[in-house]
């Protein structure tokens, strides 16, 4: 209940005596699961974007630019770019508002950059450039005494090479690794991660020089914090596609471990397993698939449940319209590859989805 009130107090200060949606109204689209993820989303990337702008004149007078776009895309954007979903498109209300939130969450890190660059102070004429001389090889980052790179993200990131971005994919590289209520060392154990574990990473803060991740407890509901120092997360170049970020909503809505997916879904209607160590979870509307305990793939054929703001009997044009055009289709079926080694595969009929299925390869 707190989390809904802070989300609305946020809206209303940015929207002021314009804000489209009644308190009423907000609080229906807030039941929803989907929208009320993307709003936490947009709350979490709003708080990370006002703290990118130094505190300078230049700086707060950019920042101003930002909240005057986030106030005009409230008071129009959003509810248009919901209104052509709906009536273009076929979207419900809560879809629509779901799917334009998700978008302004992935703006809001383009925006900033491009105010922060009117606040970046002007540079002083170039001096006549002197004969260039080849440039040291880089060092690679070494650790200080007493501290060890245990992950290759940590190494990276120490060096500059990239940031991280949320919510995303993680990897635990350690045996019986702690998962907290909050990020210190003291807080109670509501969990532990084992090696190849996989997770999903939230946010991240950092507590005496220790950095932590927030992750979607992968058994219970909620959340949990785990030392950093022991999660690998994922790099790579489809980070922020919508492939991408559908593939981070199926392991979140559907369970990233057979005992997540129950506390999710219910128990199944039967669940299966052979000697390979896969196990599948049968729902009168899915099929889940898990091999050594970690998430293989979901088939959906009723539209009951989604694929992010896609259902079973929604048009292709919808599909088209939230991932784009397929890398492939043929026989009624059209693939989007999904980095690393992951594909979203939908079947059509009549010009409709009628199967929907995600799958990793190992």
């Amino acid at each position: 209940m707190k989390r809904i009130f802070a989300a609305l107090a946020l809206l209303a200060l940015l929207a002021g005596s314009a804000f489209a949606l009644s308190d009423a109204d907000y609080k229906k689209l807030m039941k929803d699961k989907d929208f009320a993820r993307a709003d936490r989303a947009l709350t979490k990337a709003w708080n990370k974007a006002k703290k990118s702008f130094p505190n300078t004149k230049a700086g707060k007078a950019a920042y101003q630019l930002l909240l005057a776009d986030q106030r005009e895309w409230i008071r129009n954007g959003r509810d248009a770019n919901a209104q052509d979903l709906m009536g273009m498109d076929g979207y419900s209300k809560v879809e629509a508002y779901a799917e334009v939130t998700r978008d302004r969450v992935r703006y809001l890190p383009e925006l900033v950059r491009e105010y922060l660059k009117a606040a970046e102070p002007k540079k002083a004429a170039p001096k006549k450039p002197e004969p260039k001389k080849p440039a040291p090889k880089k060092p690679e980052p070494r650790a200080s005494e007493g501290e060890e790179f245990l992950t290759e993200s940590a190494r990276r990131e120490a060096a500059g090479e990239w940031k991280d971005s949320y919510p995303d994919t993680g990897i635990c590289v350690g045996n019986s690794v702690r998962l907290r209520e909050n990020p210190d060392t003291e807080s109670e154990i509501l969990g532990r991660l084992n090696k190849g574990d996989r997770i999903i990473t939230l946010e991240e803060t950092s507590v005496d020089g220790q950095k932590w991740y927030e992750v979607d407890h992968p058994t219970r509901e909620g959340t949990a914090w785990v030392s950093a120092r022991y999660i690998e997360t994922y790099k790579g170049y489809e980070i922020g596609t919508p492939a991408y970020n559908m593939t981070i909503q199926i392991i979140m809505a559907f369970g990233i471990t057979a005992e997540k997916a129950r506390v999710l879904l219910g128990d199944p209607d039967q669940e299966l397993t052979d000697e390979g160590d896969k196990r599948i979870l049968e729902y009168s509307d899915c099929r889940i698939a898990y091999v050594k305990g970690r998430l293989q793939s979901v088939e959906v054929f009723e539209r009951t449940l989604g694929f992010g703001s896609l259902k079973v009997g929604d048009s292709m044009s919808k599909l088209t319209n939230v991932l784009g055009d397929p890398a492939e289709a043929a026989e009624g079926n059209w693939c989007y590859e999904v980095d690393p080694g992951g594909r979203l595969t939908f079947t059509e009929d009549n010009g409709k989805i009628a199967r929907m299925l995600w799958e990793e390869e190992f």
